[in-house]
């Protein structure tokens, strides 16, 4: 029997996305991530926005060291939920020293439209260069 790698103890991670939420989160947790699912993009309308609301106070209080931005709709999408809520300005500042990880040109875009200086850019829109340049750097 296989021992599961526990390389990601004391690494947040939000599952941003709603379909297969779980599917995503389950393999991470598996490897010692807190990961909390936070929905901000799906099939269907997040109704109830008080969770994406409490954890968007939540990252302002105590911003993550890295952040990866995966899709330009999903950024843009929570970018304008906080602003709703009075909270984009505050999301923004609190980021401001966050190591920013884009997958691609669109989420480079997206990134650069809010203000922000990614650190990283893949060059193909692929989760396994993003992955592999994240582990590359450490």
């Amino acid at each position: 029997m296989s021992q599961v790698r526990r390389d990601l103890p004391g690494v947040r991670i939000w599952v941003t996305a709603q379909r297969r939420a779980d599917d995503l989160a389950l393999p991470l947790t598996r490897r010692g991530a807190k990961v909390d699912l936070v929905p901000i993009l799906g099939f269907t309308p997040v109704l109830d926005e008080s969770h994406l609301l409490s954890a968007t106070r939540s990252l302002i209080a105590e911003p993550p060291t890295t952040l990866v931005i995966t899709t330009a709709i999903g950024w843009r999408n929570w970018i304008e939920r906080a602003d709703a809520a009075g909270l984009a300005e505050g999301l923004l500042d609190a980021l401001s020293d966050t190591r920013i990880v884009v997958r691609g040109a669109k989420a480079h875009g997206a990134a650069l439209a809010s203000g922000l200086k990614p650190s990283l850019v893949t060059d193909r829109e692929t989760m396994a260069e993003l992955t592999q340049k994240l582990v590359d750097a450490g």
